[in-house]
């Protein structure tokens, strides 16, 4: 077994536990799904461990890792993490307003996944608002007008650039923002 190089928490040891209970030498999307389904079962649905994070614990431990197998377990479960915290239509960007509220939303989970150190969660997110910039910049630059939406949009990918940049200043960068003449020249009276 390789040497822990950090500290052993009481879901690493049942991790470890279950995985010695399935008797497999190596790791992959079957067994972390089993692990998944067993601490599921013994914390409830707080508990969030993503396949990326139990296979860590297992590797820590020694376990030898099916890592493209891991890799697809873990985006796949991202992926279905997202779309229940984003559901259809949640993230809108249509009115200024609407914009406001689905940036606050972003930036909390990013916050969310920061203090869990949850860094494949900030890279997806950070995609995801990636996703989100080209989408709205398509919007903002098209030659059709679109009115008010062209303009929510150009000022959203702003909120994006800011966001993706430097997401530990966005909070106070959106409120000095919101509270500029220039913003409230172009959105006061304009939005739903």
């Amino acid at each position: 077994m390789k040497s822990n190089t950090r500290q052993i928490g009481p879901h690493d040891r049942i991790i470890i536990e279950i995985w010695q209970r399935l008797d497999s030498e190596t790791v992959g999307a079957s067994e972390l799904d089993s692990i998944q389904q067993e601490l599921k079962e013994t914390f409830g649905e707080t508990v969030s461990m993503g396949p990326a994070s139990i296979a860590r614990a297992l590797a820590d431990h020694g376990a030898k890792l099916r890592h493209a197998e891991v890799l697809k377990a873990d985006i796949q479960w991202r992926s279905r993490r997202f779309s229940e915290l984003f559901g259809p239509g949640e993230l809108d960007f249509g009115s200024i307003e609407n914009a406001l509220e689905s940036m606050r939303m972003l930036d909390e989970l990013n916050t969310q996944f920061n203090s869990e150190g949850d860094e494949t969660g900030v890279a997806l997110l950070h995609e995801l608002g990636l996703e989100l910039k080209d989408v709205l910049l398509s919007v903002a630059n098209s030659k059709l007008k679109l009115g008010k939406e062209q303009l929510v949009a150009n000022e959203a990918v702003q909120w994006l650039t800011i966001w993706l940049q430097t997401p530990h200043l966005f909070e106070d960068w959106i409120q000095l923002r919101c509270s500029s003449a220039e913003f409230r020249q172009k959105f006061q009276g304009k939005s739903e």
